[in-house]
């Protein structure tokens, strides 16, 4: 007998030996090593999925970030570290400096709590910021500090200048039509009292300065049977 790929006779029949990891029809069977590397791969591709929810939210940090300036002000900052919450909650723990901190100053820190993780859908909702100086900032700061940025519909942001910037063109659009629609209601009662203004001086020749509180009377007298018509139908 040859070697593994010898062919032999045994009972007039013809029989083809087949060579170690090779299948009969010619393709290369899955033998131990390949079956060892898919196992390797799968397992990769699981830590990446976990480790993906336990790193540091971009969206977060930038968030975070940006309520730096509401306690430095103007002053120039730098970033030195951007880490997750010590304590293990959903939270950002940014260390920086500024151009007035001294050679043998400590690094001042923000540490922002969000109310979700990095795949939560309450994870740009900002729940607490805390700082070197302030320490936890109580409910009542908070909601200011969220007015400041813009966060008090708790919208996604970006950073501040970012979200800022973003809503600049349809808050703009939104403000001016809502200031049309007042201008426009004043201006009617305003058109109403030049009207009446303007007939009593056509008709008797002179202007009566008393017209403005039958006008409030009018306008009292509209309001009750608004009230009154109201009350009735309910």
């Amino acid at each position: 007998m040859g070697g593994s790929g010898a062919v032999f006779a045994s009972g007039g029949r013809r029989m083809a030996s087949v060579e170690p990891g090779i299948a009969g029809d010619g393709r290369a069977a899955a033998g131990p090593s390949t079956r060892r590397l898919a196992g390797r791969l799968g397992s990769a591709c699981a830590a990446g999925l976990v480790l993906a929810g336990c790193g540091i939210d971009g969206e977060q940090a930038r968030l975070c970030r940006s309520l730096i300036p509401a306690f430095e002000g103007s002053a120039e900052t730098e970033i030195r570290s951007v880490a997750p919450e010590p304590s293990g909650s959903h939270g950002i723990l940014i260390e920086y400096r500024t151009a007035e901190s001294g050679p043998g100053d400590p690094d001042r820190w923000i540490v922002c709590s969000f109310a979700g993780g990095m795949l939560d859908n309450g994870r740009l909702v900002l729940e607490g910021v805390a700082t070197d100086r302030d320490g936890a900032l109580p409910p009542i700061r908070l909601h200011m500090l969220k007015l400041w940025l813009g966060l008090f519909d708790s919208r996604p942001a970006e950073t501040a200048v970012e979200a800022r910037g973003d809503r600049g063109a349809a808050f703009a659009i939104a403000y001016f039509v809502q200031q049309l629609v007042n201008a426009v209601a004043l201006s009617s009662v305003y058109g109403l009292l030049a009207v009446g203004y303007s007939l009593v001086y056509g008709i008797i020749g002179r202007i009566n300065l008393a017209f403005g509180e039958i006008a409030m009377v009018g306008g009292f007298a509209t309001v009750s049977g608004a009230v009154a018509l109201a009350m009735l139908g309910g």
